[in-house]
């Protein structure tokens, strides 16, 4: 179980600001939200039942703040797979689109 008051002062009015904030993330506002119930003493599953999560993931974002703090609640999973061609094959592409493509549906 995870033992609350593990967040110094900073992160957590850092944490709170982000969870009240409107405009921040709201992948990064739910993580917030969950650290906070953790740092409150409440249980992983406890967490997890009350934002509709699994336990498990709970977890990771207590290890990703963890490994990295805050900074590491913003993370979105792996990047995707690199572009397979070079720049000039992409202008290439983007001219051949331009140039061929119906520019209306009608």
């Amino acid at each position: 179980m995870i033992r609350g008051g593990f967040l110094s002062p900073e992160d957590r009015a850092d944490l709170i600001d982000l969870a009240r904030d409107g405009s921040s993330a709201h992948r990064l506002g739910r993580r917030a939200n969950a650290l906070l119930l953790l740092d409150e003493g409440w249980s992983c599953e406890q967490v997890a039942k009350a934002l509709f999560l699994d336990d498990d993931t709970i977890r990771g974002w207590y290890r990703l703040y963890q490994k990295d703090g805050i900074l590491g609640l913003a993370w979105h999973g792996p990047p995707g797979l690199s572009c397979q061609i070079n720049v000039e094959q992409q202008e290439k592409l983007r001219a051949w689109v331009l140039s061929e493509s119906p520019r209306t549906t009608r």
